[in-house]
């Protein structure tokens, strides 16, 4: 009866820290963000959208586009319709949905926290982490990220149970989860394959029982992978799109290119460890041995699909816009920025120790100030996108530039001083 009462005041707390935030964001989005932004994704999805939902058509303002990705505009089409039957500010509604979507990451937080730590209340700071994040005003745009955060927070969940037990659901769970991420952004795909595909190869030395589980959950991904272009050509059809939409900027790599993608890697990669309170996001290395036998490679895959997703953005994404000059990209670790909370849950997991209490402290503190003040988390943007790309799009909102080789390189500079500082203190 005991247990039973916490896990409903448990529950309770949940929901209400999810209404609590919900209605706070909604009520941010709407007094300032008075209408979409001029940024190439919101007027993609908002026109794809809009055209499936009234002509049944996959078009940019009545000129054919070839986009495959298209769960996040078919999730906007009932919104459309619901707006040509009862009227209103289409933006609106939108920007109360996507908020929805976006706001319910705190049911996947606590509940992988509840898994990995079984403390309740880690678990709930966990949620309430995810709940302040900066990051959660995306909402207010008409942009995947809204649907891409609370599938990438579900499937690292059923991923870790796929590991922790080898049961067969939890690894199609996983790959249904993954499936679908990669529906709403291509490239959100190598997290969760780069996991499961790891769990494949640790199948076979440790646990041939569960390779099984490991091939069919594989299987699954490239099934659906496959039915998501399958599907684009079946309804659809290969159209000669008359835009040139998220094409690259050359058709051929240049020696310039190899330059650039290196240094956006190494970028990303401290700015990832600074935007985790720096502290947070080297601690499961530092004392990778000191958990237990059975959760190592789970954080060991995990931090491998970081490190995947963070090599296909610096290829793909970075040279396509850089505009000339080293130290000044527009780097997306917004694409990454919704697996800096599992770093916390990873790093309070550890038993109790003094001087793993004073040095989490430390990191908490860091993390907390970046997300009170956005600026110190932006960077290395230009001014005409400054909103979108920040370093972990920053709340979405006018915040700190840096522009240049010169503050580019400043702040790289201080990034690996704290991060060399942290690593010191750590071994202490």
């Amino acid at each position: 009866m005991h247990a039973d009462r916490k896990r409903l005041s448990a529950s309770l707390k949940i929901f209400l820290l999810f209404f609590i935030s919900f209605l706070l964001h909604s009520l941010f989005n709407i007094l300032v963000n008075e209408s979409p932004k001029v940024v190439i994704d919101e007027g993609l999805y908002t026109n794809i959208a809009r055209s499936l939902a009234w002509r049944g058509e996959l078009a940019f303002r009545g000129q054919p586009v070839n986009y495959p990705y298209l769960l996040y505009p078919f999730l906007l089409v009932p919104l459309y319709w619901l707006n040509r039957s009862v009227g209103g500010d289409i933006y609106r509604i939108i920007q109360v949905f996507n908020t929805l979507l976006i706001t319910s990451s705190v049911f996947p937080a606590y509940c992988f926290a509840r898994d990995f730590t079984r403390d309740v209340k880690k678990s709930f700071t966990s949620a309430f982490i995810v709940a302040i994040m900066p990051d959660m005003l995306m909402g207010g745009y008409e942009m995947t990220e809204s649907l891409l955060w609370p599938l990438s927070l579900w499937m690292v969940f059923f991923c870790y149970r796929f590991f922790s037990s080898g049961k067969l659901q939890y690894g199609l769970f996983t790959a249904l989860l993954t499936g679908l991420m990669f529906a709403t952004k291509p490239g959100a795909v190598a997290a969760g394959a780069v996991m499961l595909l790891a769990h494949c190869i640790l199948s076979v030395k440790t646990d041939k029982k569960k390779i099984k589980a490991s091939l069919l959950s594989c299987a699954t991904l490239l099934l659906i992978v496959g039915m998501v272009y399958g599907i684009f050509l079946l309804f659809f059809g290969q159209q000669e799109s008359l835009l040139g939409l998220y094409t690259k900027q050359t058709e051929e790599w240049k020696a310039a290119d190899i330059l650039v993608a290196l240094e956006a890697f190494f970028l990303l990669l401290f700015l990832f460890v600074f935007a985790c309170g720096g502290l947070y996001g080297i601690f499961p290395l530092t004392h990778f041995s000191d958990y237990e036998g059975n959760k190592r490679p789970f954080i060991l895959s995990f931090l491998f699909g970081i490190v995947a997703v963070i090599i296909g953005t610096s290829v793909f994404v970075v040279p396509y816009k850089w505009i000339g000059k080293l130290g000044y990209l527009p780097l997306h670790l917004r694409y990454c920025s919704m697996f800096v909370p599992f770093m916390y849950i990873f790093s309070v997991d550890l038993e109790p120790n003094p001087k793993y209490a004073k040095r989490l402290i430390i990191g908490l503190s860091v993390f907390i100030a970046m997300s009170l003040f956005p600026g110190a988390r932006a960077g290395f943007v230009d001014g005409k996108t400054g909103m979108i790309d920040s370093i972990t799009i920053a709340a979405f909102q006018n915040t700190l530039t840096l522009n240049g080789d010169i503050t580019g390189w400043i702040l790289t500079i201080l990034v690996i001083l704290c991060t060399a500082f942290f690593i010191y203190q750590l071994s202490g």
